[in-house]
């Protein structure tokens, strides 16, 4: 009687997963965004939320209460957002980036942590960046478009029944709005439908203006990079 082969037991995919990183390693280096495989820690570079939070020296993403230094002389003061909103831009071949928005009654606080593109600079590590305006006189586009509701638009519809339009690159995005009554998660990629692109036109104007007043070379990269990718 012939015996029964034993068919082989399935590769583990977080073993696969090791292996494919350790080889990444040993590689030359590799352009951004796919460099940061090629570290001990592949998925931390994605955790910009983090960033952000130790960057700012803030306990959490939401509303708390932040110690600042503001003023002329700087002077140590708190600060005690109510209504947050972050959106993490993540183009298909590009370095990601996050730009954020923590608003209380009398203090509204824009942020950014992103990394740039620098041919000539390909070390470059990603900055935190912060600006603070008045309450009097701020206008947020982005909260006036959530606040309009439609949230859900009819899908497009126009390919035949059971197929799906697929791109497998463009831009992504990563919406976080969190206060004390709601914590909410938008994602969405290469938006076309006019609510989605409008919210994704409001988050980079916001954050075009802010970065005006900022001033750094790395937010003008990361910002020219959202630019383009919007346009394509």
């Amino acid at each position: 009687m012939a015996k029964r082969r034993r068919s082989p037991s399935p590769a583990n995919p977080l073993e696969l997963i090791r292996q494919l990183h350790e080889q990444l390693k040993q590689c030359p280096r590799l352009p951004p965004p796919w460099d940061a495989y090629q570290t001990d820690n592949p998925f931390g570079h994605h955790n910009l939320l983090k960033r952000l939070e130790e960057g700012l020296h803030i306990p959490g993403f939401g509303p708390s209460r932040h110690f600042v230094h503001r003023g002329n002389p700087l002077q140590p003061t708190e600060f005690f957002p109510d209504r947050c909103w972050a959106i993490q831009v993540m183009p298909s071949f590009h370095n990601w980036g996050l730009f954020a928005v923590f608003e209380s009654r009398s203090l509204v606080r824009c942020a950014f942590v992103c990394k740039g593109t620098s041919p000539d600079k390909p070390d470059l590590e990603y900055i935190v960046a912060d600006l603070f305006r008045n309450v009097e006189g701020w206008s947020d586009p982005v909260l006036a478009i959530l606040n309009q509701g439609a949230l859900v638009p009819m899908p497009d519809r126009s390919h035949p029944e059971g197929e799906l339009s697929m791109t497998l690159d463009g831009i992504s995005y990563l919406l976080r709005v969190q206060t004390s009554d709601i914590s909410a998660v938008l994602q969405f990629s290469n938006p076309k439908g006019e609510r989605y692109r409008g919210l994704a036109r409001a988050a980079y104007t916001l954050a075009d203006e802010v970065a005006e007043e900022i001033k750094n070379p790395q937010i003008s990269s990361f910002l020219r990079t959202w630019r383009d990718y919007s346009r394509g």
